[in-house]
């Protein structure tokens, strides 16, 4: 189907996606070398994108040009958290190395919005407090590692009570709105739960689950965990 698409859709949009499809595909069945063929016929990267286009066809006209310069904004923040997160998930580094570079997608997206303007940036920093917390443990630092974990939580419930839509007010970002809606999921609980769960599974069986700090975190969230698909786990 996807190559169907490919080779008789007229409609750029749904090629390109196609074409993203098709490449998942092929890794997934050990296609490496046609995956790769099938990347190269996308663009470059991020500055062809529809918004980035519109914005430089607006030309700083004020009411037309700044949703999209914002937009673009938010979509540049968006993929360097990721980037930035996944450098310190997944390389060898050490937990001290692995904390500050986390701290620097904390940093990135106190950058963009105001204090209480999160919006979907408070599932994220729900995540990235956790995962800080975590290297603690590692460092046997466990008052610090329970606040990080405290405060992720925090985060997390936060998001799950947003509601569906959320004006920003943060200067850089106040022409749009974040709308629940966009997001996804292949889990129906909320984040909040998502969480716990998470934290059960790296840690119920190990003796960090015997400390009364943990026992403590656990009790003060759970109220607010539940199985929602309205406000789904971004985790």
């Amino acid at each position: 189907m996807a190559e169907r698409i490919i080779n008789e859709c007229t409609i750029d949009k749904l090629r390109y996606s196609a074409l993203d499809i098709l490449s998942a595909v092929y890794v997934s069945e050990g296609r490496r070398d046609k995956a790769i063929e099938i990347a190269n016929r996308l663009t470059e990267y991020y500055i062809d994108t529809k918004n980035e286009v519109l914005e430089r066809i607006h030309n700083r006209n004020k009411d037309e040009w700044f949703p999209f310069l914002q937009q673009n904004l938010q979509d540049l923040l968006e993929l360097a958290h990721y980037k930035i997160r996944n450098c310190a998930i997944h390389s060898d580094a050490d937990s001290k190395t692995k904390i500050r570079i986390l701290q620097k997608c904390i940093d990135l997206i106190r950058l963009i919005y105001d204090e209480g303007d999160f919006g979907f940036a408070n599932s994220q920093l729900a995540t990235v407090y956790v995962w800080i917390g975590c290297r603690y443990i590692d460092l046997q630092d466990y008052a610090t590692a329970f606040g990080y974990m405290d405060k992720g939580l925090e985060y997390a419930k936060i998001y799950d009570e947003l509601p569906v839509h959320v004006q920003h007010t943060s200067f850089l970002v106040n022409h749009l709105v974040f709308d629940k809606r966009d997001t996804s999921s292949m889990q129906p609980d909320n984040t909040v739960a998502c969480i716990l769960k998470d934290i059960e599974r790296w840690y119920g069986n190990t003796n960090i689950a015997e400390m009364e700090e943990f026992k403590a975190l656990i009790e003060k969230y759970k109220p607010f965990a539940s199985a929602s698909k309205e406000n789904q786990c971004m985790f």
